[in-house]
């Protein structure tokens, strides 16, 4: 279990975690579940509120990974979606939201991205 503290985690937005900055590695093919709980206040965690997901890390197929290897990060995310690798779709668009944080034209497509999955509560946050 790795538990870690966000920073300014009373501001909603979207937060990444590098695992590789914990010395964490995810195995391919191993299945984990993933668990995030905001504690608003350590005196009564009856007020938590938890998500909590599951992730398989996969291999992309070498010929995706040799295509996008030179691409910008807004193509190398469609690429990633096309092929149903999500996780690394949205790493590279919001690795683009990071360079660009004024463009919203940019904040539109991981709003899309994260519409498509499910997350349309997300995606009007990352509009704002």
């Amino acid at each position: 279990m790795l538990a870690l503290k966000a920073e300014q985690a009373n501001k909603a937005g979207i937060r990444q975690v590098k695992l590789g900055s914990y010395q964490v590695e995810l195995q391919p093919d191993v299945r984990y579940e993933w668990v995030v709980a905001i504690v608003p206040d350590a005196s009564n965690r009856s007020m938590d509120v938890i998500a909590k997901g599951i992730i398989k890390r996969i291999a992309p197929p070498a010929n995706l990974l040799n295509e996008v290897a030179n691409w910008d990060a807004l193509d190398r995310a469609a690429a990633y979606a096309e092929a149903g690798i999500w996780y690394d779709a949205f790493e590279s668009i919001s690795n683009a939201v990071d360079a660009h944080p004024e463009d919203a034209s940019i904040r539109a497509q991981r709003a899309s991205l994260l519409k498509q999955v499910g997350l349309p509560e997300a995606a009007a946050a990352d509009k704002k």
